[in-house]
């Protein structure tokens, strides 16, 4: 009797059992199937049989494909070039002065990224600053996203006003598929052109779209230095396969 009301409670209780797929009866992971992968299964005694999910068959890009290495493993990124140059006008007047003054700052900078475990490298500023580069997928939110470092040679400047006064961590921020903002070729990796354009309203699973957030927090491509008018920068991927 009291085993026949276990079974019975063990049964009333599984009924809302989800099973995790690919289904594996060795619930130990010992190689056999013993008393304990019983016990296993005894959670799914008496529910409906559930069919595996259909095997995903988008290929994407060969930026996407990239990506997606870096995140499951199957590529492993060696190291990262990246570099550039960024020109900014600003308009400011002086205290006690009612004539503006128009002005033109143009910073250059580069970092070579080797350290770390990919898909995450660190590395250092021509000055010696760190900064560190991430591939990120969040399934919650069904979010890629690549993290650059803001160079520190913009950060001096933006307390005048010039480069936006932005100073946070620069970005970039893609929702959903295709990742299309970024591609790569034999060159590297480049922003397709023409931008595409901010939709303040669009979901985070219908592709590219701003999260709402005025300013350089817009998803608008690269954000920090890499969308000033002038900019020119260079991000150089070396990368192989795992064997």
């Amino acid at each position: 009797m009291t085993l026949l009301a276990l079974v019975v409670a063990v049964t009333a209780g599984a009924q809302h059992h989800t099973t995790v797929w690919p289904y594996n009866p060795d619930v130990d992971a010992n190689g056999n199937y013993g008393s304990n992968d019983l016990l296993g299964f005894l959670p799914l005694y008496g529910t409906q049989a559930q069919n595996a999910p259909e095997p995903c068959d988008y290929d994407g890009t060969e930026w996407e494909q990239l990506f997606f290495g870096l995140l499951d493993g199957s590529i492993i990124l060696d190291s990262v070039y990246f570099s550039f140059t960024a020109t900014d006008i600003s308009t400011y007047f002086q205290a006690g002065c009612p004539f503006p003054i128009t002005d033109t700052v143009t910073v250059s900078d580069f970092i070579f990224l080797s350290e770390g475990n990919s898909p995450n490298l660190g590395g250092s500023w021509s000055n010696g600053a760190y900064g560190v580069l991430s591939f990120i997928y969040s399934s919650v939110s069904n979010r890629y996203e690549l993290r650059l470092p803001t160079s520190p040679f913009i950060l001096a400047y933006t307390d005048d006003g010039f480069f936006g006064g932005y100073s946070s961590t620069s970005r970039v921020r893609e929702y959903g598929l295709p990742l299309d903002v970024l591609a790569i070729d034999s060159m590297g990796v480049f922003q397709n052109e023409p931008p595409f354009p901010l939709n303040p309203s669009c979901s985070m699973y219908e592709g590219d779209c701003t999260n709402g957030i005025s300013g350089h927090s817009d998803d608008d491509g690269w954000t920090g230095y890499l969308n000033y008018a002038g900019s020119d920068w260079s991000l150089l991927l070396y990368y192989h396969e795992l064997e």
